[in-house]
């Protein structure tokens, strides 16, 4: 069952230097799904999950706004 969490990227960045380092192997397959002229979706499948990342660019940078996750 999907379950919905929010957070702030400083509340991520807390849980993540709290945990222990991972042994999962780095690279995933990124795929661009569609794309405007400043805003896209992107599906990003790695070793530990499957991810649709919404992005927005702001002025010169593009950044993450939203992000579905699950085990993959």
């Amino acid at each position: 069952m999907l379950a919905l969490e929010e957070d702030t990227a400083d509340g991520l960045v807390a849980i993540v230097s709290r945990g222990s380092r991972t042994t999962v192997e780095p690279g995933q397959d990124v795929t661009l799904l569609d794309m405007s002229k400043d805003i896209a979706a992107v599906k990003v499948v790695s070793k530990p999950f499957i991810e649709y990342l919404h992005l927005a660019r702001f002025g010169d940078r593009w950044l993450i706004v939203n992000a579905l996750y699950e085990p993959g």
